[in-house]
């Protein structure tokens, strides 16, 4: 199957063929489907290219054209040229930011940590006459949860409250998460029974967010309530289901249990993912069971799953762990080799690794290629 990032180069490289004939007519809605096509693969700097050719064709440009390249640029942690571009729009004829730009720009700027730009923004919409809706407030909610910032978060419910915003699925999952992230426990069986009373039915996401708090926290029972009532009630028990459950009994050194969770998992025809192979391996070099490391990576390359850092850095530790230096090694390289960057985790471990037996020439090799691939 083809990679979706070269068909998209591909429809890109026709697209300015087709530009060129005289017949071609340019269409708006053209454009908005590229856009979006290129967002979804991250590339920026043909979407800002794009946007100059629908310039030169002289399509007069839309809000949601703008909105569909401000999500390009955030999603690219390109926050300068999102405000820019944002900044820019009023002076294009009817482009002033609705409420799905400004939504757009809000969770560009706190997915870049501009929590006070945030702010300001939300604080705009209401004077521009852009009426913040539940997907905005849905945005800062999450935001503001995730890094801890629960005043701020109380606030934006408030506002919600204030200004007759219901809360939706999204807005209590949000919350779920959040506190099972933060070992908020009781908040966030107050945020559930919040959801019932609403008249609203929890869903895959608020499910597998309760398992996987529970789990954490070792409420194991309380875990296989929530399992039961998924069955009782024919929910599918979805990859992050099976993530979180594996997690558990892995952290808990329960690794019969893991397994059986895991041959379920493979024999419901779910599929697993990095996060499946990470926990399993990182759970057996615990638990120093090596001969299962050489199987894992097996299964995890033979299963088409982009092997990703994570996976490589819980090999890497794995090995090095059973002292197998040979297999770490190799791993490191298959890691380069595949085009799969090395991150601090790796490095640090591998320097660590090196010093602990002696190779110091190796650490010290290690230790400058990290500090190339910071520069």
């Amino acid at each position: 199957m083809q990679h979706p990032i070269l068909m998209v180069d591909e429809v890109y490289q026709v697209f300015e063929l087709v530009r060129l004939q005289e017949w071609y007519h340019p269409d708006v809605r053209t454009y908005i489907k590229l856009l979006t096509m290129l967002g979804n693969c991250k590339k920026p700097e043909e979407a800002a290219k794009l946007f100059d050719n629908m310039l030169e064709d002289k399509v007069r440009p839309t809000t949601a054209i703008f909105t569909a390249l401000l999500s390009i640029y955030t999603k690219s942690n390109l926050l300068d040229k999102a405000l820019n571009l944002f900044k820019s729009m009023p002076k294009f004829e009817g482009c002033a930011p609705d409420v799905y730009a400004y939504t757009a720009m809000i969770k560009g700027c706190c997915d870049g940590g501009l929590y006070d730009r945030a702010a300001q923004l939300l604080n705009e919409m209401w004077w521009e006459g852009a009426e913040p809706n539940v997907v905005t407030y849905n945005t800062l909610i999450f935001a503001y949860g995730k890094q801890g910032l629960f005043d701020e978060m109380e606030k934006i419910l408030t506002l919600m409250d204030a200004r007759n915003v219901a809360p939706d699925t999204w807005t209590w999952n949000s919350l779920i998460r959040i506190f099972g992230l933060h070992n908020r426990i009781q908040d966030m069986e107050q945020a559930y029974e919040s959801l019932l009373q609403q008249g609203l039915l929890p869903d895959i996401v608020t499910l597998n967010s309760l398992v996987a708090a529970y789990g954490k926290n070792g409420f194991y029972g309380k875990m296989h309530c929530v399992l039961d009532y998924m069955r009782r009630y024919n929910y599918e028990l979805n990859t992050a289901t099976y993530n979180s459950l594996i997690e558990v009994y892995g952290k808990a050194g329960n690794i019969d249990q893991m397994e059986v969770v895991f041959n379920q998992m493979k024999a419901e025809g779910v599929r697993p993912s990095c996060i499946t192979f990470s926990s399993l391996l990182s759970a057996y070099a615990n638990q120093g069971y090596w001969h299962k490391i050489d199987k894992i990576m097996r299964q995890c390359r033979n299963t088409n799953v982009s092997i990703d850092t994570a996976v490589y850095n819980a090999a890497i530790d794995a090995y090095q762990k059973a002292r197998m230096f040979e297999d770490m090694e190799n791993v490191f390289e298959e890691m380069k080799l595949v085009g799969c960057a090395p991150d601090n985790i790796t490095y640090t471990i591998l320097i660590d690794t090196y010093k602990r037996i002696g190779k110091f020439d190796k650490a010290q090799q290690m230790q400058a290629d990290w500090e190339a691939s910071n520069k």
